[in-house]
């Protein structure tokens, strides 16, 4: 199989760099733009001001609270789509195929995370469609397990 994953590699100019790594940050970037964007505004749509919440300091203490943790999610999907194009691009860290597979197993676990908290929370069946970031995780740490595999071929 790892002979397999070398054929399917990026060639620019007279450079090789591991498809599956390139395709992991371009998809993180994606990602990160769609969560910095679409999801800020629909983060800011819950607003207590703009639902008609009496007001109350514990209720905007409790969702400013919320609007600071969806944003630590940007710092995450901006470092780990920063060290995907790290991998693919640059010789400044090493070794290689072992932070893809971490990188992989970071996503993988935040994609478990997001089904066991959509588990935990009894949502019907829709909502693992209309929430599918489990999918992106999913992706990403399948596109960084054969990124780590490429990179560690000679």
């Amino acid at each position: 199989m790892p002979t397999t994953l070398k054929t399917s590699t990026v060639v620019l100019g007279e450079k090789v760099y591991s498809s599956y790594m390139l395709s992991a940050g371009i998809v993180g970037f994606v990602g990160l733009l769609f969560h910095a964007s679409w999801g800020t505004v629909e983060s800011l749509s819950t607003s207590p001001a703009k639902l008609n919440f009496a007001p109350s300091s514990s209720t905007q203490t409790r969702w400013t609270q919320l609007m600071c943790a969806f944003q630590l999610l940007s710092v995450d999907l901006g470092l780990s789509t920063a060290l995907a194009f790290i991998l693919v691009f640059t010789s400044w860290l090493e070794p290689k195929a072992t932070l893809a597979y971490m990188l992989s197993l970071w996503n993988a676990a935040r994609a478990l995370v997001w089904l066991v908290q959509l588990m935990a929370l009894r949502r019907p069946l829709k909502d693992y469609v209309l929430l599918p970031q489990w999918l992106f995780f999913s992706i990403c740490s399948a596109l960084c397990y054969g990124g780590a595999h490429q990179l560690a071929l000679p």
